[in-house]
């Protein structure tokens, strides 16, 4: 294996200008100066840096690593390499595939930066651009080890198209989401960069974020990546929180009392979506034998808690319900006791099969029956919804207006401070 330091220079600030397509007039985030990248930080995982942990790391063409050490970097030549992470201290190490030699290295401070000298990395079965970085938060009384991937927020976009939507939808459709997800990464950035106390990432892998599954090969998704190159969803001058779901069921968003429509009133759509009525999950019915559904809620450890000493289920009730349908609270009544459970709490084990909180619930003899509404949290745009609306000739602007009413769109440039 091939060790070589190399002197680096501090990492710039990279900053926001946003201008908009109405006017030649811009709103500034922040101060700017040249054109560059925006970059984004996606948190893809979280774990304990006190037990011995080992990750692996694939390159093909070796990789460069930045310990933040007298910012120099290292180059190991070999495409394999391990982290490793043992009461918060971070170890690296190689071996040469020729005399199998491992050489390894204490790094000195809580942070690393890994790049490939050519293409991507391979972490965990899944290939990355751009930059892993692998940090122990101190603010953090637990010092977790984060795992961040660090990439061009067009990188970003075009690796959560192909995990939110299917690669074979309408290129129209391929757009909005293009717009509507770079749209929530950018607000996340924004509304970061405005805390006093920073996150170290801008936004989670997940479902409650946004699906980010790295590299893909679905090439002709870039396309619809530089089409809309740039372009963001505003509501007065600033970028909205663009969120949206699989399908909305129908539901009348301005009569969800969980959001706060002082802050987004974009997501206040008063006009129902029934476009996605022909999808499957538009309407559906899950069944449950009583046994089975209380196994499935005592996954959850503080529902388990209220449930020790229960007996037979004689009932469920629903307590509260908002005007849109939403479930909030949920009434289990047994021989001798009652237990409330809040909607989110009952939902978390059951999740993979109860699509949404739009719902109906009762026993009836052994059997717990679920009638519900639409698919995730039926909030701001509905998938399946503007899938058809695109398949009726509706542009990706007449749907995001649509979806979102009262915003208007913008082009963001990409400047270095």
């Amino acid at each position: 294996m091939h060790l070589k330091f190399i002197n680096t220079k501090k990492i710039t600030l990279f900053l926001l200008i946003i201008s908009f397509i109405k006017n030649i007039n811009s709103h500034v985030f922040l101060v700017n100066k040249k054109p560059q990248e925006i970059m984004i930080k996606v948190l893809l995982n979280k774990l304990s840096s006190t037990p011995k942990t080992i990750l692996s790391l694939k390159s093909k063409n070796g990789l460069f690593i930045d310990t933040k050490d007298n910012n120099k970097k290292l180059f190991i030549s070999e495409p394999f390499m391990e982290l490793m992470v043992k009461d918060g201290q971070l170890f690296i190490a190689a071996k040469n595939h020729i005399t199998n030699k491992i050489t390894s290295k204490k790094i000195e401070s809580n942070k690393i930066e890994i790049n490939a000298v050519n293409g991507n990395i391979e972490y965990n079965k899944i290939n990355y651009s751009g930059k892993l970085v692998f940090l122990i938060d101190k603010t953090d009384k637990e010092k977790n080890l984060l795992i961040i991937s660090k990439l061009s927020l067009d990188a970003y976009v075009y690796s959560v198209v192909g995990s939110e939507i299917y690669p074979t939808w309408p290129f129209e459709m391929q757009k909005v989401q293009a717009i509507i997800s770079r749209t929530y990464a950018i607000n996340l950035i924004n509304e970061n960069n405005n805390k006093k106390q920073k996150q170290l990432y801008h936004i989670k892998n997940n479902n409650f974020h946004q699906k980010y599954n790295g590299e893909h090969n679905y090439k002709r998704l870039k396309q619809a990546v530089i089409e809309t190159k740039g372009e963001i969803i505003t509501y007065k001058n600033k970028p909205i929180l663009a969120m949206f779901d699989a399908c909305c069921g129908g539901i009348d968003t301005s009569k969800m009392s969980a959001l706060n429509y002082k802050a987004a009133p974009y997501l206040s759509r008063k006009t129902p979506c029934n476009y996605c009525k022909n999808y499957e999950l538009y309407r559906w019915q899950v069944n449950y034998p009583v046994q089975n559904f209380i196994d499935k809620l005592k996954k959850n450890l503080d529902i388990a808690k209220k449930l020790v000493g229960t007996k037979k289920l004689l009932d469920i009730k629903i307590m509260k319900q908002d005007k849109a349908g939403i479930v909030k609270r949920i009434k289990l009544i047994f021989s001798n006791k009652e237990i409330t459970l809040n909607a989110s709490q009952f939902w978390e084990n059951l999740k993979e099969n109860v699509r949404s909180l739009n719902f109906t619930i009762k026993k009836i003899n052994n059997k717990i029956i679920i009638n519900g509404k639409g698919y995730g949290h039926q909030t701001g745009l509905c998938q399946r919804g503007a899938y058809e609306l695109v398949n009726r000739g509706w542009d990706y602007k007449s749907i995001i207006k649509f979806y979102y009413p009262g915003v208007d769109f913008a082009v963001l440039q990409y400047a270095k401070a």
